[in-house]
């Protein structure tokens, strides 16, 4: 800087000589002072490390394998409390002998039932929603000829999910739920009720809306009921395999609910 500027400015006289080289001497200390201190440098690196952990669980007789994303990043944790929890005393009965091991049961929990063991849990108003979802993991045997009843899985009276017997359809699922709605009111061969102007007759008709399906035999079965705003719909191992489409309001009743 203090060249370019010398070579603009001409000094008329020796005064005007020590002037200039004043100011080029001022300027010369402006550009050349010394570089920053290392230790007042501050460098800043930023490095989005992503790590990939793959672990495998044995559970029982399965075995789970599963893929964690972990973010190296700031997290803020905060503990929810709900509002309201529901609480009730549970009293269940067994009947029969339950077998609990860990090597023959999904992801090494539950119990095996013999044919003739089951457990009741006793009436409470919670086991009696508006809409229900109800369901489990079941190791089920194929069907034979010599089953001449169905076989309960889950059943609370009003709503059920059994295997039929094998003379009905062989390896069959079976959920019905008792309904009270708004239908069409037919004859008992099935004549839809109509008036003269063809206008379909409705009345309020409680009865069982029931869905049905083949199961996998001698395998582990995730079966799964369900009812509300699309009806009453029958999922087998994550897939929905039957609906009935119905509307409506699931009746109550003070039965025990019956596992096995």
């Amino acid at each position: 800087m203090s060249s370019n500027i010398n070579d603009y400015v001409r000094p008329t006289d020796k005064s005007s000589r020590r002037d200039i080289n004043k100011i080029l001497s001022l300027i010369h200390d402006l550009v050349a002072q010394e570089p920053e201190s290392e230790g007042l440098q501050q460098r800043i690196m930023f490095t989005p490390h992503v790590k990939l952990r793959t672990s495998t669980v044995t559970f029982g007789s399965t075995d789970v394998s599963n893929t964690d994303d972990r973010d190296i990043e700031n997290f803020v944790f905060r503990k929810k409390i709900p509002s309201e929890v529901v609480v009730y005393d549970l009293v269940h009965t067994t009947t029969g002998t339950l077998t609990f091991t860990g090597n023959a049961t999904k992801l090494g929990g539950g119990a095996t039932f013999d044919g003739s063991s089951f457990v009741t849990i006793t009436d409470h108003a919670v086991l009696s929603p508006a809409e229900i979802s109800f369901g489990g993991w079941f190791y089920l045997p194929a069907t034979a000829s010599s089953d001449s009843a169905s076989q309960t899985l889950i059943s609370k009276g009003v709503y059920e999910l059994s295997v039929d017997p094998h003379a009905t359809a062989a390896n069959q699922l079976r959920a019905k739920l008792d309904i009270l709605g708004s239908e069409d009111m037919t004859t008992e061969a099935g004549t839809v009720l109509q008036t003269e102007d063809s206008v379909t007759l409705e009345g309020d008709i409680s009865g069982f809306r029931e869905v049905t399906n083949s199961f996998n035999p001698n395998a582990w079965n995730h079966i799964w009921v369900t009812f509300g705003s699309g009806g009453v719909k029958l999922y087998l191992n994550n897939s929905l395999v039957s609906t009935y489409v119905t509307a409506g309001t699931l009746l109550t009743n003070t039965d025990n609910l019956v596992i096995g």
